[in-house]
């Protein structure tokens, strides 16, 4: 269980630090324009993020790879689940698009 929670880990950290580096621009450009519900949803999502790490480290100290492992693997379909409707989604209001020419 230590491996499987050590690399599922590693998964969640590469996924996790891409999207916080996303959100940090999107966090840039939203207190540019004064956006404030963006700024929420992308200072919650960084918080999150943190947080998350944080407990990680306090799993990892007390030997509960289990709880880890779960953690993580929920986290992961978290992302995942979220990222894959945007990208539907786009594919189709340009299939949309392209029937209205």
């Amino acid at each position: 269980m230590f491996v499987c929670s050590i690399c599922l880990t590693v998964l969640f950290y590469l996924l996790a630090g891409y999207l916080s580096a996303v959100t940090v621009a999107i966090l840039y450009h939203a207190i540019q324009h004064k956006l404030p519900l963006t700024i929420l949803k992308s200072s919650l999502f960084l918080g999150i993020t943190y947080i998350s790490i944080i407990t990680d480290i306090v799993l990892f100290g007390g030997s509960l790879y289990s709880s880890l492992f779960a953690k993580n693997a929920l986290l992961i379909a978290l992302i995942i689940i979220s990222i894959i409707p945007v990208n539907h989604r786009k594919e189709l209001s340009n299939q949309n698009d392209d029937k209205g020419k």
